[in-house]
Parts: structure tokens; sequence; C-alpha cells
């Protein structure tokens, strides 16, 4: 539940603008239902010819062409969803089918239950690591030996690929369970990193030069 409700609303939001707050209500106009499907397919479906429509007409193209298109199986009509409380484990179940028909190849193999666990292993270590070095610049135990800094640099370089893996699917808005706000966050860190590894580097090779000199 948490990933697919983060997964789809970090979409709507940030691609479309869209404020998709749960899965009732938020669905009935069926602006969120289209969004989806030109997430997946980019021009699908005409959104902005469709603002004008009514909710039925907007969620009919939605489901028809969800169908037709993207083989995602019709479970619900219009006349489900445009009433004043719709079902949303009704919703929830058919949203659902979407996180298997991105055409994202890289997508394709990552549920999103494994991209939550590249991300949690990623900020775990980011967070291990940014406090590591405070540590080290608060007791004064910079700057460190050279073998000590490329043990950092190699692993540092490890954590790039995961990271570089995770930047890729998010800026191509790609469906994925992670918010704007944690990907923020994560980012941050990484930089913080990536800075911190860098000033390490000036200082272990300023003192390597002085040893030769």
């Amino acid at each position: 539940m948490t990933l697919l409700c983060n997964g789809i609303l970090s979409i709507t939001h940030r691609k479309f603008g869209l404020a998709v707050n749960d899965f009732g209500n938020s669905w009935r106009d069926g602006n969120a239902f289209l969004a989806i499907v030109n997430s997946i397919r980019p021009g699908l479906v005409d959104i902005e010819g469709l603002r004008k429509a009514s909710n039925r007409t907007r969620l009919e193209t939605a489901f028809r062409v969800a169908e037709s298109e993207l083989g995602v199986t019709r479970l619900l009509d219009p006349e489900d969803v445009d009433v004043p409380r719709p079902d949303e484990k009704s919703i929830m179940t058919y949203v659902a089918q979407f996180l298997h028909k991105s055409n994202e190849p890289r997508l394709q193999a990552d549920s999103f239950s494994a991209i939550q666990a590249i991300y949690d292993e990623l900020l775990t270590w980011l967070m291990q690591k940014t406090q590591y070095m405070e540590h080290m610049k608060q007791t004064n135990a910079l700057p460190m030996n050279y073998r000590d800094y490329v043990a950092l640099q190699n692993e540092f370089d490890l954590k790039s690929e995961p990271y570089h893996r995770l930047k890729t699917l998010i800026e191509s808005q790609s469906m994925v369970g992670i918010t704007d706000e944690a990907w923020s966050h994560l980012n941050s860190l990484w930089r913080k990193l990536e800075s911190q590894v860098r000033k390490v580097f000036l200082l272990t090779i300023f003192c390597v030069w002085e040893e030769v000199e």
C-alpha cells in the first residue's frame, strides 16, 4: 500500500501537477487515470484535450486505452468511479496493474520492493558515512592516510551504481515508490558525502606532497 501510494502520488504530482491524496475521490474525474496511462507511454491520451470533457468520458477513455494499448485488464467502469464515494480497494486493485506495464526496460526488472530496498540500503550507508566524516573532522582525525582514502574512494565509487540507477528512474519520471521528499533527502546526503570525499582527497594529497618534499 505504501509503495503503491507513494509511487502513484509522486508521478501524478511531479509530472502532471495533480493533487491525488487518496484512492477514492481523487480519481473520480478521471484525470489521475489518464496521467498514469501517459506516464507509461507519453502522449497515448490527450489530457489537455479532455480537460472540458465529462468525468465519465475521461474515465471511459482511460480505461479503454489502458486495455487496448497497454494490456491493462478493465476492472472498472466509469459509473463505478464517478460516484460520491468510490471504492478505494477496487481502484487500488486496478491501479496496481499499471506497475507491471511500464515500458522502462530497467523498471521491468525492478519491483517496487526491490527499488525500495536499494533506496533504503543506500540511505543507511550515506547517513553512516556522512556522520563518520563529520566525526573525523570534529576530532581532528583528518587527513587520513592514503590507504584509508583509497578505500573510502573505492567504496564511494561502488555506491555510485545504485545511486545513478535511482537517479535515472527518478529523472525519467517512471513509476517508483520514492517520493520527491525522500529522493531530495538522499540526493542531499550524496552531494554532502561527495564534497567530504573531495576534501579528504585534497588534504591527503597535500600531506603526501609534504612528505615527499
